[in-house]
Protein backbone atom coordinates (compact mmCIF):
# COMPACT_ATOMS: atom_id res chain seq x y z
CA UNK A 1 0.00 0.00 0.00
CA UNK A 2 1.32 3.15 -0.96
CA UNK A 3 1.44 5.73 1.74
CA UNK A 4 -0.14 8.92 1.23
CA UNK A 5 1.82 11.41 3.08
CA UNK A 6 2.93 12.79 -0.15
CA UNK A 7 -0.55 13.71 -2.45
CA UNK A 8 0.77 14.92 -5.70
CA UNK A 9 0.26 18.88 -5.80
CA UNK A 10 -0.59 18.90 -9.47
CA UNK A 11 -1.21 16.80 -12.63
CA UNK A 12 2.06 14.94 -13.48
CA UNK A 13 2.51 13.51 -16.81
CA UNK A 14 5.81 11.29 -18.27
CA UNK A 15 5.72 10.79 -22.07
CA UNK A 16 2.20 11.18 -22.52
CA UNK A 17 0.90 9.35 -19.63
CA UNK A 18 -0.27 9.96 -16.27
CA UNK A 19 1.78 9.48 -13.41
CA UNK A 20 -0.06 11.03 -10.53
CA UNK A 21 -3.24 13.04 -10.45
CA UNK A 22 -3.68 15.97 -8.18
CA UNK A 23 -4.12 14.89 -5.13
CA UNK A 24 -2.64 11.07 -5.68
CA UNK A 25 0.31 9.86 -3.44
CA UNK A 26 4.04 9.96 -4.32
CA UNK A 27 5.97 6.83 -3.30
CA UNK A 28 8.73 7.45 -1.65
CA UNK A 29 10.77 5.87 -4.15
CA UNK A 30 9.84 8.81 -6.62
CA UNK A 31 12.63 11.09 -5.08
CA UNK A 32 12.80 13.43 -8.12
CA UNK A 33 9.31 14.53 -8.14
CA UNK A 34 8.85 14.51 -4.37
CA UNK A 35 12.14 17.35 -4.95
CA UNK A 36 10.34 18.64 -7.46
CA UNK A 37 7.26 19.24 -5.73
CA UNK A 38 8.88 20.38 -2.48
CA UNK A 39 8.80 17.54 -0.35
CA UNK A 40 12.08 16.98 -0.18
CA UNK A 41 15.28 19.04 0.25
CA UNK A 42 17.79 18.31 -2.28
CA UNK A 43 20.63 17.08 -0.25
CA UNK A 44 18.59 14.06 1.22
CA UNK A 45 17.91 12.31 -2.66
CA UNK A 46 21.29 11.32 -2.38
CA UNK A 47 21.04 9.85 1.20
CA UNK A 48 19.33 6.49 0.70
CA UNK A 49 18.94 4.25 3.42
CA UNK A 50 20.33 0.65 2.53
CA UNK A 51 16.71 -0.48 2.97
CA UNK A 52 15.29 2.14 0.58
CA UNK A 53 18.21 0.82 -1.79
CA UNK A 54 17.10 -2.44 -1.26
CA UNK A 55 13.38 -2.23 -1.87
CA UNK A 56 13.83 -0.23 -5.06
CA UNK A 57 16.53 -2.86 -5.93
CA UNK A 58 13.80 -5.38 -5.24
CA UNK A 59 11.22 -3.89 -7.60
CA UNK A 60 13.00 -4.02 -11.12
CA UNK A 61 15.15 -7.41 -9.76
CA UNK A 62 14.60 -10.09 -12.39
CA UNK A 63 14.00 -10.56 -16.52
CA UNK A 64 11.30 -8.10 -17.35
CA UNK A 65 9.00 -11.01 -17.94
CA UNK A 66 9.51 -10.94 -14.02
CA UNK A 67 8.90 -7.44 -13.23
CA UNK A 68 5.63 -6.83 -15.55
CA UNK A 69 4.01 -10.32 -13.66
CA UNK A 70 5.12 -8.21 -10.37
CA UNK A 71 3.19 -5.48 -11.74
CA UNK A 72 0.63 -7.00 -13.27
CA UNK A 73 -2.30 -4.55 -13.54
CA UNK A 74 -1.79 -2.79 -10.34
CA UNK A 75 -1.65 0.87 -10.97
CA UNK A 76 0.39 1.51 -7.19
CA UNK A 77 2.79 -1.34 -7.99
CA UNK A 78 3.16 0.07 -10.98
CA UNK A 79 3.81 3.64 -10.02
CA UNK A 80 6.58 1.75 -7.80
CA UNK A 81 8.28 0.20 -10.58
CA UNK A 82 8.41 3.09 -13.00
CA UNK A 83 9.99 5.44 -10.57
CA UNK A 84 12.74 2.67 -10.00
CA UNK A 85 13.36 1.44 -13.63
CA UNK A 86 13.65 5.10 -14.21
CA UNK A 87 16.13 5.17 -11.81
CA UNK A 88 18.66 2.56 -13.02
CA UNK A 89 21.40 2.79 -15.10
CA UNK A 90 19.42 1.14 -18.13
CA UNK A 91 15.94 1.62 -18.06
CA UNK A 92 14.13 -1.71 -19.68
CA UNK A 93 11.83 -0.87 -22.57
CA UNK A 94 9.46 -3.60 -21.95
CA UNK A 95 9.35 -2.60 -18.01
CA UNK A 96 9.05 0.85 -18.84
CA UNK A 97 5.84 0.20 -21.03
CA UNK A 98 4.21 -2.08 -19.07
CA UNK A 99 4.15 0.50 -15.96
CA UNK A 100 3.25 3.18 -18.06
CA UNK A 101 -0.04 1.11 -19.88
CA UNK A 102 -1.30 -0.06 -16.72
CA UNK A 103 -0.89 3.80 -15.07
CA UNK A 104 -2.56 4.68 -18.51
CA UNK A 105 -5.67 2.44 -18.00
CA UNK A 106 -5.86 3.03 -14.65
CA UNK A 107 -6.37 6.96 -15.59
CA UNK A 108 -9.05 6.23 -18.34
CA UNK A 109 -12.68 6.95 -17.55
CA UNK A 110 -14.93 4.30 -17.05
CA UNK A 111 -17.95 3.70 -19.91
Amino acid sequence: MIDDKYPSKERVERGGYLVYAEGDPIPETDRDELIRQGYLEDETSAALTVNEVRQIESLTDGTVDDVVARIGNDPEVAAHVLAAEQATEKPRKGVIEHAEAVLAAATEPEA
